[in-house]
């Protein structure tokens, strides 16, 4: 964008500016980079105050290509913790999906590094298929009182407005708790434990995470977790978008 054009971007009214970053969307929506956006028309690299796409509802980084990838026969997948999955268009059942709060908050993150602008368009995309109902989202209480600590009111406001979209909320109990405990004492974070152990208790096909370290805990089979522990990214590669 020239500094002539930034000008007067600046002096446009919010409908104004709305309709002029809807065309920018349309116009590069697609086109790789971060996100979706080629780096010349990404609102951080060219000095447009990203804020104020925020406070209007349109800046969402969209799925980059290969988000779109198609997978046209089920693929047979031996996890490390030997149990056999499926993904395909032939799924017995619509599979049930554990988000915990670093793969929500991808949603809210600074889009600028390209692992995170990638991350951010899995889950958008996911959530895509929780809408059109392929994919079951179980939340959770402490999911909700994670989120709650976000200090950020507007990051905190718009995760707590997703679980909306949550099929099911569950509450700890005491056997949840009790587990929670066990995976704690042996290395996993505190709210980790609780997400793996709920995500357990709920019999959900798979938990997903952008936390590296609680991937590769589960990975290593620490606790003998009964459900996957996988990044959106993968998960989607996995399966037909």
């Amino acid at each position: 964008m020239k500094p002539n054009e930034q000008n007067v971007e600046a002096e446009m009214t919010d409908e104004q500016f709305r309709q002029h970053a809807l065309k920018t969307l349309q116009r590069t929506l697609g086109a790789g980079g971060f996100g979706g956006w080629p780096i010349s028309d990404h609102p951080k690299m060219n000095g447009c105050p990203r804020s104020r796409f925020w406070d209007l509802g349109i800046y969402e980084p969209q799925p980059a290509r290969f988000i779109n990838r198609r997978i046209n026969a089920p693929r047979r997948i031996q996890t490390k913790l030997e149990r056999v999955r499926y993904y395909g268009p032939e799924m017995a059942h619509t599979p049930r999906v554990y988000l915990d709060a670093c793969a929500l908050n991808r949603l809210t993150d600074d889009p600028c590094q390209p692992r995170i602008a990638m991350e951010a368009a899995a889950m958008i995309h996911l959530l895509r298929m929780v809408r059109t109902g392929r994919v079951n989202w179980v939340a959770s209480s402490i999911l909700k009182l994670e989120l709650k600590r976000n200090p950020n009111t507007l990051r905190r406001d718009y995760s707590l407005e997703l679980l909306r979209q949550a099929a099911e909320i569950r509450s700890v109990n005491q056997e949840v708790a009790n587990r929670a405990r066990v995976l704690n004492s042996i290395g996993y974070g505190k709210f980790d434990a609780y997400h793996l152990a709920l995500a357990e208790f709920a019999k959900t096909d798979i938990l997903l995470t952008t936390d590296d370290r609680f991937v590769r805990q589960a990975r290593r089979g620490l606790g003998t977790p009964t459900v996957l522990v996988q990044n959106p990214l993968d998960y989607l590669q996995e399966v037909k978008p």
